[in-house]
């Protein structure tokens, strides 16, 4: 499940998102990240089933409900290695080059 998550950069891209605003919905995620609807659903299902999010539902004074999406604590304990990770290889930018590094720092920052 972890090798699935780390070869699709959207489902890492939504977790970095929510790690940096928690409570995002569907559409600002989708907004956020320039992403397809397709793309965000699909990556939200992954994400929901393996228990990387949890949805919350929030009510509103109209009635509607909406949902939002949060890091579950799996979620984070599996961002604190993997921006570890990225910082660490953003330091061997001799070894990585410089466009590789730019790609990394755009992951996490």
């Amino acid at each position: 499940m972890i090798t699935e998550l780390l070869g699709h950069k959207d489902y890492l891209c939504i977790l970095l998102a929510l790690r940096k605003r928690k409570g995002l919905r569907f559409s600002e995620i989708q907004k956020e990240l320039e992403l397809k609807p397709a793309q965000v659903d699909r990556a939200l299902k992954f994400l929901r089933a393996g228990l990387w999010v949890i949805p919350r539902i929030v009510p509103t004074k109209g009635g509607r409900i909406l949902v939002e999406y949060e890091l579950s604590k799996r979620g984070e304990c599996f961002l604190s290695v993997v921006v570890d990770s990225l910082r660490n290889a953003v330091k061997n930018v001799a070894i990585l080059g410089a466009s590789a590094r730019q790609e990394v720092q755009s992951l996490y920052l």
